[in-house]
């Protein structure tokens, strides 16, 4: 870091250009291996994979734990970091910044050994687990200048000193309801991952924005932007430490929403002070499965548009084959794959602002 400026290994300045890989929920991340990093270089030109991880995965697929006997060993896990390590070589080689994040989580200590229940996202990471977690992650990777570190994706309806330092938060903080239980905050998980010798970046999420002022005839679920949008306790209560960005994820609402009325004072405004990327946002917003998303293409289009305005990085949501369908009851819907043909690499319409913003600017390669 110089400044609010992102630098790559040989002290150039960086502007992230990337998409997200998920290995959230799928042990496999859907089919995507690190063999995708090539075409990600070669053809899109992009510079950033933000891989997205299980806590559940990654714990429950070590038989030990600091020589001890794991508690929550999953068979069935196995191979899982593995997978991981083939994303990061395989990216790195080509030089491009790989983000690893902690995506899904438990709550209490106890990871269910099953393939068939999706692991979860929560309001903030875990004391029970997450230091483990960023500990074991960090002294992997730590001594490759091209990773990064996002300690948790998307806390939700935070306090400043919830947000920084943890405690008791319940699971639908946002509404005043769900179970309590202990999360780790930023400032924590930052410390355990410098406590490993690691200088490399660290990538802290904004939290959920309630503040939005709802416009007369519109629901909150209409405009309000996910978890990490607000990026603002970055410049009152920041993560005390040295190469920290902050990172925001505008979706729009109900993702044919728009633009929140309040992005400057969230974002754009916290950005002038400290360096800010928008590393995950995407829209599936769909009017007839004929479409092929066509509608959403203009939401990736107004996010790009912002970020490169406020010289903000960018990773867009997801790196895959885009499907549309209909429902039983006649519902269109589309998901968020970038990808038109997995063999040409070609983009789908939802993708297309992001190869043509990417390729325009010619970033692959930090």
């Amino acid at each position: 870091m110089s400044g609010n400026t992102i630098l790559d290994p040989s002290g150039a300045t960086f502007t992230m250009r990337g998409a997200n890989v998920l290995f959230d929920t799928e042990l496999d991340g859907f089919g995507r291996t690190g063999n995708d990093a090539a075409p990600m270089v070669n053809v899109w030109h992009l510079n950033t994979v933000r891989v997205l991880v299980s806590e559940d995965f990654w714990i429950g697929s070590e038989q030990t734990i600091d020589g001890a006997a794991n508690p929550n060993y999953c068979p069935a896990f196995a191979g899982y970091q593995a997978n991981i390590d083939d994303w990061v070589n395989k990216a790195t080689a080509l030089h491009m910044l790989v983000l690893i994040d902690l995506h899904t989580n438990e709550l209490n200590g106890v990871i269910p050994c099953t393939t068939t229940v999706k692991p979860n996202r929560w309001t903030m990471a875990d004391e029970a687990l997450a230091p483990t977690y960023w500990k074991q992650v960090a002294t992997r990777y730590g001594a490759n200048p091209y990773v990064a570190f996002e300690p948790y994706n998307e806390p939700q309806c935070l306090t400043p000193q919830q947000w920084l330092h943890g405690g008791d938060v319940t699971t639908d903080s946002c509404y005043g309801g769900g179970v309590h239980y202990q999360a780790a905050g930023m400032q924590e998980l930052y410390d355990v991952i410098r406590a490993t010798g690691t200088k490399n970046l660290v990538v802290v999420d904004g939290v959920k924005d309630k503040d939005t002022t709802i416009a007369a005839g519109k629901t909150n679920k209409g405009i309000n932007p996910s978890g990490g949008y607000d990026v603002s306790y970055a410049t009152s209560t920041p993560v005390v430490g040295f190469n920290v960005v902050y990172a925001s994820h505008p979706y729009l609402g109900n993702d044919c929403g728009t633009m929140p009325p309040n992005i400057e004072q969230k974002v754009g405004i916290p950005s002038l002070s400290v360096p800010v990327v928008i590393d995950e946002f995407g829209s599936r917003c769909t009017i007839k499965a004929s479409d092929n998303g066509a509608p959403a293409a203009s939401k990736y289009a107004e996010v790009i548009a912002y970020a490169e305005s406020h010289r903000l990085g960018w990773a867009a949501f997801a790196w895959g084959p885009h499907h549309c369908w209909s429902d039983a009851d006649g519902t269109s819907e589309c998901d968020y794959g970038l990808l038109n043909n997995t063999s040409t690499w070609t983009p789908s319409i939802p993708g297309r602002p992001v190869y043509e913003d990417a390729v325009a600017h010619g970033t692959a390669g930090a």
